[in-house]
């Protein structure tokens, strides 16, 4: 029992003594020490200025910390060869701030753009099939009647095949337009050095569609007028017989002239309605005839059955006639039929093939067939089918990181080491600091106290009184 309290005793003797220590250390704590006398006012004047560096340090240090730890900071995060699933997900977290470098810039439309155009249904009906155009390439046009020839109409047989062939030419310069464009779209690059927003991604690929489209369609005009051109300038060769008067004079000469024709305007149950005369070479593209369609009871000597096909134009030339005539006929059975019983009469050898008008339900960009007159533009009208592939867009843009900025505050290790070394750069800073302020200070005080010693001496000359008092003092010193 005494040995323990001994023990007790010595260990409470020894704690106090330590305290004794640690507190008489630091209150003769001195980190300014130097060479100027060391009379007690200057040791107690350096050990205010340690107390002041101390809390001057301590501080400094706690702003500094607060302010390092609570302030946030953009920090850039690098995911490295992320997935698509990664993508997305950093896209749904950082839409504003998600960067990912593509490692292949240039990439082929083909590899993640598939347009694909469905054109008119027109160029893939019976109107248009071999077998239908054969059939009508076998009628001999001698075999027309004359008296089915009139200044204001023409047997329908006469530009039948021509009618036909031209529908089917023009879809295959659909067709081969759109060949060649897809071709060209599907080779040509995308240049990008990023991968896109999906909805930027959306909206660039519809914009580059919407100009292949438009381009598409620009070069078909293109085409087709030129084809107009060519039409216009050999009417005669290409006239099918209807433009000119051929006749002969005595002499063996042949002659030709433009034939003057009556525009049909009006029909009723009891009569014919005309314009003024027309000629191909004043009203090219007005000047035309109506055509005729017979059925096989007015074939036989009843020539009142026969029926004006009013939604046909017989032009100057045949273009000029198809392009200006209507299409609702497309869709209507009953003038097919008619078609096939008005060649049937003369083409005996061969029964007509069975064709099909087209269907009414198949959607159009136009809203009434009946009244549509322009074939060029039923022939432009196609079907966009696009199929465009975000997903194979990443994989041929492969990048290789994506990066984000996220608004942090610091981890406490990064705050540590922070701290670690602005202390570093306060603590040498503030030695060289507060002793100079120090100085300056204590030579203020003195100075004040001083101001009426020495005749005036220090009120006249502060660095004097200041300084070189020091001086004197240290010199002073040194030779005791």
């Amino acid at each position: 029992m005494v040995s323990i309290l001994f023990v007790v005793h010595i260990v409470w003797e020894r704690v106090l003594y330590l305290s004794n220590y640690i507190q008489q250390t630091i209150v003769s704590l001195n980190l300014f020490e130097n060479p100027t006398p060391r009379i007690p006012i200057n040791i107690h004047r350096e050990q205010r200025l340690t107390w002041f560096f101390i809390l001057l340090i301590a501080i400094s240090s706690m702003a500094v910390g607060f302010y390092i730890f609570f302030v946030e900071q953009n920090q850039v995060v690098t995911i490295a060869h992320p997935s698509l699933a990664t993508y997305q997900q950093l896209y749904n977290d950082h839409p504003n701030t998600l960067q990912c470098p593509c490692s292949q810039i240039s990439i082929p439309h083909k590899a993640f753009l598939n347009v694909t155009f469905v054109v008119h249904q027109i160029c893939s009906s019976d109107l248009i099939s071999p077998i239908w155009l054969n059939y009508l390439a076998s009628f001999d046009p001698t075999l027309v009647p004359a008296w089915t020839e009139q200044d204001f109409a023409f047997d329908f047989r006469t530009v039948g095949a021509s009618y036909f062939q031209l529908l089917a030419s023009f879809c295959s310069m659909v067709q081969i337009n759109i060949a060649d464009a897809q071709r060209i779209f599907t080779n040509t690059h995308f240049i990008n050095d990023r991968v896109l927003a999906p909805p930027l991604f959306a909206k660039k690929t519809e914009a580059m569609i919407d100009s292949f489209i438009n381009t598409t369609r620009n070069n078909f005009v293109r085409t087709f007028n030129w084809v107009s051109i060519a039409f216009i300038a050999s009417q005669f060769f290409t006239g099918g017989n209807v433009n000119f008067d051929i006749t002969t004079d005595e002499d063996g000469q042949v002659h030709a002239e433009f034939t003057v024709r009556s525009l049909l305007v009006e029909i009723s149950d009891t009569s014919l309605f005309f314009s003024g005369p027309c000629a191909c070479g004043q009203r090219y593209l007005e000047c035309f005839v109506v055509p005729v369609l017979f059925t096989n009871a007015s074939y036989l000597n009843q020539s009142g059955l026969y029926l004006f096909f009013q939604v046909i134009n017989i032009g100057c030339t045949p273009l000029a006639g198809f392009i200006s005539s209507k299409i609702a006929w497309w869709y209507n059975i009953t003038y097919l039929r008619y078609i096939q019983e008005t060649y049937s009469i003369v083409i005996n050898s061969q029964s007509p093939p069975n064709i099909e008008a087209l269907s009414a339900s198949i959607p159009t960009n136009f809203e009434d067939v009946e009244t549509i007159s322009l074939i060029r533009e039923m022939l432009l009208e196609t079907t966009i089918k696009n199929n465009t592939r975000f997903d194979q867009f990443y994989s041929e843009c492969a990048p290789l990181a994506c990066s984000y900025t996220n608004v942090q505050r610091r981890e406490i290790i990064v705050v540590l080491l922070l701290l670690i070394a602005i202390c570093g750069g306060l603590y040498t800073g503030f030695q060289i600091i507060v002793p100079l302020f120090g100085k300056l200070l204590f030579c203020c005080i003195d100075w004040w106290k001083n101001r009426h010693i020495q005749h005036g001496e220090c009120y006249n000359d502060f660095y004097q009184c200041c300084f070189e008092s020091d001086i004197n003092e240290t010199e002073k010193c040194k030779d005791e």
